[in-house]
């Protein structure tokens, strides 16, 4: 992921905005979901620095539990 990612949640939430009456409630509901959930992943990339600076680019590896 880089780290210019970090604005598909804005991109998403606006969309979800801008098409209300075109998303069902599910799709929706599924696309902020989606946005809170980058957004998040991207302010903690911020955030767990002692520098408060991230990296250009992140590796997530799949979770071999799931």
């Amino acid at each position: 992921m880089e780290h210019l990612a970090c604005f598909a949640p804005g991109m998403l939430a606006l969309g979800v905005a801008r098409a209300a009456g075109q998303l069902s409630p599910a799709e929706a509901a599924n696309h902020t979901r989606l946005a809170t959930e980058l957004a998040e992943t991207c302010w903690r990339l911020y955030a767990d620095t002692p520098t408060g600076l991230a990296p250009d680019t992140v590796r997530f590896e799949p979770d071999e539990g799931t």
